[in-house]
């Protein structure tokens, strides 16, 4: 299947910014760009090729740049469904999210979660919202 017109602009817009990435860590440069970070919505509703085009996102960062899920990038969904259809994680679930005792304190481990993030370079989270399609 190859990517309908809208989804193909924003492919190129991700591999754009993707390059700069690329280029960034060449240059021993990253985190400096001023217009960091780049938040980006792909919105549609079900069945107009969310998905698809998170796949393809994957397939560019996998193949294209050797970059491992869950390490550089990661694709999060909110519902269980959701995140093996785009083959990834809970948000909960990758995240840790810790649990809060009785008396307001946390039973999660901050530090480790913020290793995790450390080479951390795109955040997917599948299922955001819905409304008008690719």
């Amino acid at each position: 299947k190859k990517p309908n017109q809208k989804q193909l602009e924003f492919l190129k817009h991700f591999v754009r910014r993707l390059k700069e990435e690329w280029l960034e860590k060449q240059q021993g440069i990253v985190n400096q760009n001023p217009e960091e970070p780049l938040l980006d919505l792909i919105h549609g509703f079900p069945g107009t090729g969310k998905s698809a085009a998170i796949g393809w996102m994957r397939q560019v960062m996998e193949e294209g740049l050797g970059w491992d899920h869950g390490v550089q990038f990661v694709c999060l969904a909110f519902q269980n469904a959701m995140a093996a259809q785009i083959n990834g994680h809970t948000v909960h679930h990758w995240s840790g999210s810790p649990a809060i005792n009785d008396d307001g304190s946390s039973l999660g481990d901050n530090h480790k979660q913020s290793i995790k993030c450390g080479a951390l370079r795109v955040i997917i989270i599948d299922e955001a919202t819905r409304a008008e399609g690719l």
